[in-house]
């Protein structure tokens, strides 16, 4: 057995030398070497016979390249800096302002851009986002338009406030064709499913919008607007437990969303609790003060609680489009309880020519024209608004004004 570096091995390694036939082994054909020669003697050095297991030494391709110090790294022309930082200071004062929603504001910021830069995808979804935010809903809808047709690569940008436009400009048809559009995109994209799902609601198809709306929440659970937009088609199925959780879990997700702060009010106003209708509709025009719909919202609400004064004012602030016209119709309400029927007939007849498919405002103006006397316009107002209207409630309620007109003229 073998016992490398012991005393016994090299008592055996020795004996062996003597005993040899050949004698010893350091004569001139000897393959005894000196260790100290062996580099030098050229027959097994490595450079002559290199080892199968190390690689050849290849000449390094870095070799030839010159050292870091002596590169000289190009320098940007100080015009470029500048204007460079121009705009990234315009684009950041542009999405400072929509945050803050002055959003007329935000659109002249970005109208200082260069026309490159505006016309770029950023930049195209948010002077959409601020259009939509203002109740510019045709406008809004056109400028989403454009994006997706001329940025393939960011066309999910805003699908949810862009097919949200068009539900609320009542276009089926647009609606139609988008959905259609992105679900050949991908359905991976959760804001697909939101198109889908306004798809569903302006066909009154509230249960299987509810389906899509989930269906985005489950491929993006921070998607905060799907929360809310849930929470609205509760409330249109009169579900109002279910709709607070929605709206209460937006909230949880984004404290600044002011639409699902607006949805709880008006579950509030609906059960008529509307000291917390209130409180809610105050938080919601915290967040956006230049909407016209938390204003109207909330002047609804303190003509309930009977502050009148205050009510008119945020009636008579400054709209426009639909927002204007619900206004109207608010302040018009008003007027009536204050049997002040001519000027409640004029604000009414304003919001009618702004929104002359809306049956509510229909309802109202035919119920003024009653107080004064005149039927033929009642009963014309009370006729478009059964024509107009699929709210069963509504529906009642103008046939028992029409009954009573009837027996108004017995």
């Amino acid at each position: 057995r073998r016992r490398s570096g012991s005393l016994h091995s090299m008592q055996s390694a020795q004996s062996a030398k003597s005993l040899s036939p050949f004698g010893s082994r350091s004569g001139p054909f000897s393959c005894e070497m000196d260790p100290s020669n062996v580099r030098g003697s050229g027959v097994f050095s490595p450079q002559v016979l290199p080892s199968p297991k190390s690689p050849r030494k290849c000449p390094n391709r870095y070799d030839t390249l010159p050292q870091v110090s002596e590169v000289e790294l190009p320098q940007l022309p100080e015009g470029n800096s500048d204007s460079f930082s121009a705009l990234l200071q315009g684009l950041g004062e542009a999405l400072h302002l929509l945050h803050r929603f002055r959003c007329q504001e935000a659109i002249n910021a970005v109208k200082t851009l260069q026309f490159n830069e505006q016309h770029s995808a950023f930049c195209e979804d948010l002077v959409a986002r601020c259009h939509f935010e203002m109740q510019n809903y045709e406008e809004a809808s056109e400028s989403y338009g454009r994006c997706c047709l001329h940025h393939r690569f960011f066309r999910s940008l805003g699908l949810e406030y862009y097919s949200t436009a068009l539900w609320q400009l009542g276009n089926q048809l647009e609606l139609g064709n988008l959905s259609r559009q992105v679900l050949e995109w991908g359905r991976n994209r959760p804001r697909a499913w939101c198109v889908l799902g306004n798809c569903f609601s302006l066909n009154n198809e509230a249960e299987e919008a509810m389906k899509c709306f989930k269906r985005a929440i489950q491929l993006d659970p921070n998607l905060v607007y799907a929360y809310s937009l849930i929470g609205h088609e509760l409330v249109s199925l009169e579900k109002y437990e279910k709709a607070i959780q929605m709206f209460q879990a937006a909230i949880e997700l984004d404290p600044r969303q002011y639409n699902a702060w607006w949805g709880l009010g008006d579950v509030f106003q609906r059960q008529e609790d509307f000291a917390q209708a209130k409180y809610n509709f105050l938080r919601a025009l915290d967040i956006n003060p230049s909407n016209q719909v938390l204003k109207t919202s909330l002047g609804a609400v303190l003509q309930e609680l009977g502050d009148t004064r205050e009510a008119l004012q945020l009636l008579s602030s400054g709209g426009v489009g639909s927002s204007r016209a619900l206004a109207f119709l608010q302040k018009g309400r008003l007027l009536c309880l204050q049997s002040r029927h001519d000027e409640a007939v004029e604000e009414l007849r304003k919001a009618c020519y702004l929104a002359p498919k809306e049956p509510g405002i229909h309802f109202h103006l035919g119920r003024a024209c009653r107080s004064l006397g005149d039927s033929v316009e009642a009963l014309k107002h009370f006729t478009s608004a059964l024509d107009l209207t699929n709210d069963r409630h509504l529906a009642d309620a103008t046939q028992q004004e029409l009954r009573q007109l009837c027996t108004d003229q017995i």
